[in-house]
C-alpha cells in the first residue's frame, strides 16, 4: 500500500488510515513519536486516561468474581455465609458473578479476606496448595490497581484504603510529627480522620471535622486564650514564625505567605463545619474530602514543628 511513496518515517509507529479513492497524499499517515510507548501493556492502561481513583465498580466486581472461581469450594461458600450473614451461592444456588453485582460494597470487600483466611486453612491441611495464598494476594491487587479503586491489600489479605503515596506519604510523617504525649488529643482526632476515610462508602465530611478538630486542638494547646480556631486567630503564629526564621528572610516570607493558605484552610473547612440551628451539609465529593484532610494534616504536622521550636512547655496545673 507504499507504492510511489518512498520508504516510511523511522523510529515511529506508523497507522495508515487512507484509502487510495479517499486519501491519496501522506497526510493521511498518523504517527506517534519516536519515544518508544510502554511494551506489552494493555491498550486502555496506556493510552485511556484512567482519571481519579473510584469507590467501586462493575468491572471490578465482574473481575473479583471471575477470580474467585479459581478458589471456590464448599469450605468457602460456608465459611462466606458464615462470616458474612448474608445468603450466598451455597444457599441460593446463585453464582458468585450475580450475587456480587447485587451485595453491599462492604461484603464485596469482605469477601477478599474471608476467600484470604480459606486458602489459608486448605493450605495448612494440604501443603501443596500453600502457592494459591500468594497468588489470590498477586491477583487481588492487580484488579484493584487496574480497575483503579482505592483500595490495597495487605499480606494477611485485609483490604485498605488506599489514595495515592502522597497521601500515605502526608499521612504517616503527621502521624510521626505527633508522636509526643502533648498532642495525645490532636493524634486522636486526625486518627479519627483517617478511621472516616476508611469507612465504606469514605465519610468526608467526618473526617475534614476531624481533621479540623486535631489541629484547633493543637492550636489552642499553643494558644490557650484562643477560644476557636477561626482565620483571625492565625495571626497570633507571625511573632513564633518571625523568632524563628528571624535570619532568614526568604524563610520569613515564605512562612508569612504560608500563614494565609492556613487562613483560606480553616475557611474552607468551614463549609464542611455543623453548625447548631443550621442544616447538616451534604457529604464532599472524595476526592475534595481527600484534598482537604490532606492540606490539614500538611498545617497540622507544621504547627506541631512550630510548637516543638519553642521548646520545653510547662506542666498544666492539676
Amino acid at each position: 500500500m507504499n507504492v510511489g511513496r518512498g520508504p516510511l518515517p523511522d523510529a515511529a509507529l506508523i497507522i495508515y488510515v487512507a484509502f487510495e479513492t479517499h486519501c491519496p497524499s501522506t497526510s493521511c499517515l498518523i504517527t506517534m513519536p519516536p519515544d518508544q510507548p510502554p511494551q506489552g501493556k494493555r491498550f486502555s492502561h496506556v493510552y485511556i486516561k484512567r482519571g481519579e481513583p473510584v469507590q467501586d465498580g462493575p468491572r471490578m466486581r465482574q473481575r473479583l468474581a471471575s477470580l474467585i472461581r479459581n478458589y471456590d469450594s464448599t469450605d468457602l461458600r460456608e465459611r462466606a455465609e458464615r462470616d458474612l450473614g448474608i445468603p450466598g451461592p451455597l444457599s441460593t444456588g446463585r453464582s458468585w458473578h450475580e450475587l456480587l453485582e447485587e451485595w453491599e460494597l462492604k461484603d464485596v470487600l469482605d469477601l477478599v479476606t474471608i476467600v484470604y483466611r480459606q486458602l489459608v486453612d486448605d493450605a495448612e491441611e494440604h501443603p501443596l496448595r500453600s502457592h494459591r495464598v500468594g497468588s489470590w494476594l498477586s491477583e487481588v491487587s492487580r484488579i484493584f490497581l487496574e480497575e483503579n479503586v482505592h483500595y490495597r491489600v495487605d499480606n494477611q489479605g485485609g483490604v485498605h484504603f488506599y489514595f495515592d503515596e502522597e497521601f500515605a506519604h502526608n499521612q504517616a510523617a503527621t502521624i510521626a510529627a505527633l508522636n509526643d504525649s502533648r498532642y495525645a488529643n490532636a493524634l486522636h482526632s486526625f486518627e479519627g480522620a483517617l478511621a472516616a476515610l476508611s469507612q465504606a462508602p469514605p465519610n468526608g465530611k467526618a473526617a475534614i471535622r476531624s481533621t479540623f478538630a486535631a489541629i484547633e486542638g493543637l492550636f489552642r494547646l499553643m494558644f490557650p486564650n484562643s477560644p476557636r480556631l477561626a482565620a483571625k486567630e492565625v495571626g497570633k503564629l507571625k511573632p513564633l514564625i518571625q523568632q524563628l526564621h528571624t535570619a532568614d528572610a526568604t524563610a520569613l516570607g515564605a512562612s508569612s505567605k504560608m500563614l494565609n493558605a492556613f487562613k483560606e484552610w480553616i475557611e474552607a473547612a468551614h463549609f464542611y463545619r455543623h453548625e447548631p440551628g443550621k442544616e447538616e451539609v451534604a457529604q464532599p465529593p472524595l476526592t475534595l474530602a481527600v484534598y482537604v484532610c490532606s492540606v490539614g494534616a500538611s498545617h497540622l504536622r507544621w504547627l506541631a514543628e512550630l510548637d516543638a521550636s519553642i521548646g520545653p512547655k510547662p506542666p498544666k496545673a492539676d
